[in-house]
């Protein structure tokens, strides 16, 4: 009877769900299209860094339906699968490891970071192949225009995590700061990926987040409504990329840009 009635609520919250200027709208659809082509080894090497990732995740991660990639990685053995209720309201979803057990708060952070990338593509940006970090972190590759990209450093903020996860990154406590002291520019650009709005502001109040991007992913029944901010301002749609920490390189240009054009060609001829 309980579940009953909080599939009731939850249905009752998402019909009065309102979108504000900014935000987007995670829909199922949204995986029933690719954004680019992976690279060979992708997929297998994801999942490998990792200690657990649902198919969604990949999908979301890759930009890619991976209509039956994950069934012949299955059939081969190179990967193993086990059904996880704790990532679902519905019912039971595969998550996918190489390692000697399957870490379900792995599955639920990769999940949480995977929406920063979608929602980051949805603002199209093209970020090209996502990598796992030993700390959990994710890296990507981000184009800014013909000649620069960002290097990305997309890190999961949990209620759990956050003190141990931003004593890592360049945030600074607001406690902490020393005006006289000369900061280490950092190659990378930190994306912080946080789980609710109330975590957000208590870690606004404690940390300086200056010249890093936020993306605030909240839960309303059972969609997900996702936000991104950079310096405190919203990310509109004519947010200016350029913003972000660069690099030169045109190597790695064409090469994130190559999946996508080679998605483009595909389609192209199909329609012909």
């Amino acid at each position: 009877m309980e579940n009953f009635e909080s599939n009731l609520n939850r249905k009752e919250e998402d019909k009065k769900m309102d979108l504000r200027e900014g935000e987007l709208l995670f829909k199922q659809s949204d995986l029933k299209r690719s954004k680019r082509l992976m690279e060979v080894d992708e997929l297998v090497s994801l999942i490998s860094e990792s200690r657990g990732v649902s198919r969604k995740t990949l999908m979301l991660l890759t930009g890619n339906m991976l209509r039956k990639d994950l069934k012949k990685l299955e059939d081969t053995k190179r990967v193993k699968a086990k059904e996880v209720s704790e990532i679902s309201y519905k019912k039971p979803q595969k998550a996918y490891y190489t390692s000697k057990k399957l870490s379900v708060n792995s599955v639920k952070l990769m999940e949480l970071m995977s929406y920063g990338i979608w929602y980051l593509r949805e603002r199209n940006l093209k970020v090209g192949r996502v990598t796992a970090k030993e700390d959990g972190n994710l890296l990507a590759t981000a184009v800014i225009n013909e000649n620069t990209y960002s290097m990305l450093e997309v890190v999961g903020i949990t209620q759990r995590n956050y003190i141990r996860k931003l004593a890592s990154t360049n945030v600074k406590k607001i406690s902490n700061l020393d005006k006289n002291k000369k900061e280490i520019e950092q190659l990378t650009q930190t994306v912080l990926v946080i789980e609710s709005r109330e975590l957000m502001l208590a870690i606004k109040r404690e940390y300086v987040l200056k010249n890093i991007v936020v993306i605030l992913v909240q839960s309303v029944g059972t969609k997900k409504i996702v936000k991104g901010f950079s310096n405190d301002s919203v990310m509109k749609n004519d947010y200016d990329f350029s913003d972000l920490k660069t690099q030169n390189g045109n190597r790695e240009v064409e090469r994130v840009l190559e999946g996508y054009e080679r998605l483009n060609t595909m389609n192209t001829f199909k329609s012909n």
